[in-house]
Parts: structure tokens; sequence; C-alpha cells
């Protein structure tokens, strides 16, 4: 059961930073210290990554430099200083926890236990999980990964079952693809090879 998930990402946002000045909200400390930090991914292209002269781009990118307009003219801040951090995907959630950064720029998909940690803006794309396989996979693999939800279960002995227990899956470390991937897993009763990688790229690759 390989279907695409529905959900939405978003940005992280802001949560700890409120202890400078004392209950100070957000805004005002950003009014206060004129400087807002932005924190990006750099292999999560083509929302966030580095282009070649070394610097943040993307779609997420983008989105994070009109909000940095637009706090600029609602706080009559001419001389806003943006400064951009690139952040690991494993602890994206860390840094704007902790306060290392004030957004974060790399769309993620909201859960329970990173509200726990985050505030979310509002959505910013449809997103969902894929296979990713090489032009020249196996007709009855691209079968498997793309039959529709409800056609039948996937379970030991079957067809589907021997297709998918030969191949190797990756999933990016620290993302909800791969805590999908491993929930379906333990769901489901398949002998599966799952790899953890660093990067969308490095998994393309590999």
């Amino acid at each position: 059961d390989m279907r695409m998930i529905k959900r939405l990402a978003a940005l992280a946002l802001i949560t700890a930073i409120v202890s400078t000045p004392a209950f100070a909200s957000p805004l005002e400390r950003l009014k206060a210290s004129g400087r807002i930090t932005v924190g990006y991914v750099a292999v999560a292209g083509p929302f966030s990554f580095k282009s070649d002269a070394g610097a943040p781009d993307g779609y997420a990118v983008e989105l994070c430099k009109r909000i940095g307009k637009s706090i600029e003219q609602q706080l009559a801040l001419p001389g806003l200083t943006v400064s951009w951090k690139s952040v690991d995907l494993e602890d994206r959630f860390s840094a704007v926890a902790d306060g290392d950064i004030d957004i974060l720029c790399t769309p993620t998909s909201t859960t329970l236990a990173t509200r726990e940690r985050v505030s979310y803006s509002i959505p910013v794309v449809a997103s969902g999980n894929r296979a990713a396989v090489r032009t020249d996979a196996p007709t009855a693999l691209r079968r498997v990964l793309t039959e529709m939800a409800g056609s039948h279960s996937v379970w030991k002995g079957t067809p589907a079952e021997n297709v998918l227990s030969k191949t190797t899956f990756a999933a990016v470390k620290g993302t909800s693809a791969e805590q999908w991937v491993d929930e379906r897993r333990a769901a489901l009763p398949l002998e599966v090879k799952v790899l953890k990688v660093a990067s969308l790229r490095k998994g393309l690759q590999q």
C-alpha cells in the first residue's frame, strides 16, 4: 500500500523567542532587535536549497523573503536585518524551539508532536508520499506502486508481496515520509528493506 497520502505542509514559525525581553511577543522582539534569523534546509529543493552562488534559494525561501519585507513594512523597520542560517533536517524543529532561528523556511508536515514544540503558518503547499523508481524499473514493481488504495490487501504469499520483498526503499531521515514508511512496514506483514538517507538527492542517486 504505497499510495500517496495527501497532507498540507507549512512553515514552522517562532515559538521560543518570547523570553527576551520577558513576555514580549515575537513581533515585539523583532522590533526591538531589528533582526530576524531565517533557517532553511539546504538539501530540500525545489523548496529550499543553496544556489550555485551559495545563497539560499527556492519556493519556500522566496516566501520567507516576502515575509521579511512584510514585517519590515508593518513594523516600520526599514533597516531590518535578515540573516539566513542553514539547518539540518534532524535539527530543524529544535532550531526553532530553542530560538536559534525565528522561522523555518522549509515546508514541513504538521503533526501533534511537532505542534507541542513549534507553531505553523497557514499551509503553503499540498504534499504527500510518492515512490520514485528508475525508468527501467520492472513492470511488476510499477504496477504495485501505482495501484489504487482499496483494490486489494498486500499479504505474505501474494504476488505484490513477492515484488516488494525484493525491493529496497529509501526514505529521508527525520521526515514524515520516513515515519510513514516505518509505520506501514510495521502494520503490514512484509519484510521490506528501508534505507535511511540524508537527503532527497542522495536517495535519488542511490
